[in-house]
């Protein structure tokens, strides 16, 4: 039996790789976040191979070789994948099996791509409907196996809206009972942030706590430093925000699980002088912000919502210099990497305790934590935390060592700690 790790085959469905063509237009926080942890894996003899379903061609970018995906894949030639869609289709759950088409069709590049590296560990990160035939597949193969979520969406409440709630209530249930089976069958679960698991010991039935492993979150202190009171404001000038505008801003993908609409509910209930010096900067692309540029108007909201979109690293850390505190208000989330970025930056964090575990909540010299409540009691904790006299350097030095490093480096002592498990488990048998 090999007793090195030699080969890991990492999967992510979507990866924003910097530099790389094909991979560069990738929004969302989770393919970034997939990439920043990966950087730091090379070396001590383990080859890293990346899996993903961006067609591309072979090469190696920072010592991590990514495997090409031939466009053919997701072509009409691809009968064998058509032919499982189908039969899919036809089945009692036409939705799920509608989320799924992208892996039928993948299904058998990613069966050859695991028979071809032949690796020792396989890593998946984040798990929901999308990748479902993926995994039952990885489990089928019969090697070490891991699962990374990166912020499940099982507990976070469904919003009420006839059929997609009974949708989401399906999905919700479909990932809590995966993660109970991979638990059953002793599959190591790593999740980011130590309330998620917490969250997952709570509400679930787990027979192998310790295969649920907590994972730091991390940031670029390249990109992600401290700014000095004067370098913010040459940012807010060069960027036309006033010195008296009270700037808050939100990070996070314009999705239901986001909840940037609880923020612009809370700001609304300002007093109209309040309000008036209020500019909200919402950064992150998707599908609803229309529906959000629709409720500011609705609910006559006196200051400004600015939607900056999905702009890079750079950008993001110099209008969290210039904000006076970043708004959290996700229904759930692992250690968000926006908090560490913030923090990092110097700019406080306003969010909900329900989000951080007791460890975490060690980073209070920078957050200010409210219980989940009403948009007014949010409203009052931000006014709150507005006239707090902040000290923001201190609040940059509380983050100092949530680096990316650090987080590769953890996930490869938990990788070669389920290979030495695997190891002596077969050998036993």
């Amino acid at each position: 039996m090999n007793s090195k790790l030699k080969k890991i085959l990492h999967y992510s469905r979507q990866v924003f790789i910097p530099g790389l063509p094909g991979f560069e237009n990738i929004e969302g926080g989770l393919p970034r976040t997939v990439w920043n942890s990966m950087e730091g894996l090379p070396g001590n003899g383990t080859d890293h191979f990346l899996l993903t379903m961006i067609p591309s061609r072979e090469r190696q970018h920072k010592n991590i070789h990514i495997l090409p995906v031939p466009g053919q894949v997701f072509s009409p030639s691809n009968f064998r994948g058509w032919k499982r869609a189908l039969c899919s289709l036809r089945g009692k759950e036409p939705f799920w099996s509608y989320k799924m088409i992208p892996s039928f069709f993948f299904e058998d590049y990613f069966d050859h791509a695991i028979r071809s590296i032949d690796p020792d560990l396989i890593h998946f990160h984040q798990l929901n409907l999308k990748n479902l035939p993926l995994l039952r597949r990885a489990l089928e193969i019969g090697i070490p196996l891991a699962v990374t979520l990166h912020g499940p969406d099982c507990f976070y409440p469904v919003i009420p809206d006839g059929k997609l709630q009974e949708r989401k209530y399906l999905e919700k249930r479909m990932e809590m009972r995966t993660i109970e089976y991979l638990n059953g069958r002793k599959v190591p679960v790593l999740c980011v942030g130590g309330v998620m698991k917490q969250k997952i010991l709570n509400n679930l039935h787990i027979a192998y706590p310790e295969k649920i492993y907590p994972l730091p979150n991390g940031y670029d202190p390249e990109i992600f430093r401290f700014y000095s009171k004067e370098e913010g404001a040459e940012i807010r000038k060069a960027r036309s925000i006033p010195t008296d505008a009270r700037v808050v801003i939100s990070i996070g993908t314009l999705t239901t699980r986001k909840n940037h609409g609880f923020l612009i509910r809370s700001l609304s209930k300002l007093s109209e002088k309040e309000q008036a010096r209020v500019i909200c900067l919402i950064v992150g692309g998707g599908y609803r912000r229309r529906r959000l540029e629709k409720l500011a108007r609705d609910l006559n909201f006196r200051g400004k919502v600015i939607f900056l979109g999905d702009i890079g690293g750079e950008e993001v850390a110099r209008f969290l210099a210039v904000s006076d505190i970043m708004a959290l208000v996700s229904f759930s989330e692992g250690l968000s990497r926006t908090v560490l970025e913030s923090l990092a930056v110097g700019t406080p964090v306003l969010s909900f305790t329900d989000l951080f575990s007791e460890e975490e909540k060690l980073l209070k010299k920078g957050m200010f934590l409210v219980n989940r409540d009403t948009p007014e009691a949010f409203s009052d904790a931000i006014k709150q935390s507005l006239e707090f006299r902040w000290d923001r350097r201190s609040v940059s030095e509380s983050v100092q060592g949530f680096h990316w490093q650090n987080v590769s480096q953890r996930y490869m002592e938990i990788f070669h700690e389920i290979f030495s498990d695997f190891n002596a488990l077969t050998e036993r048998n």
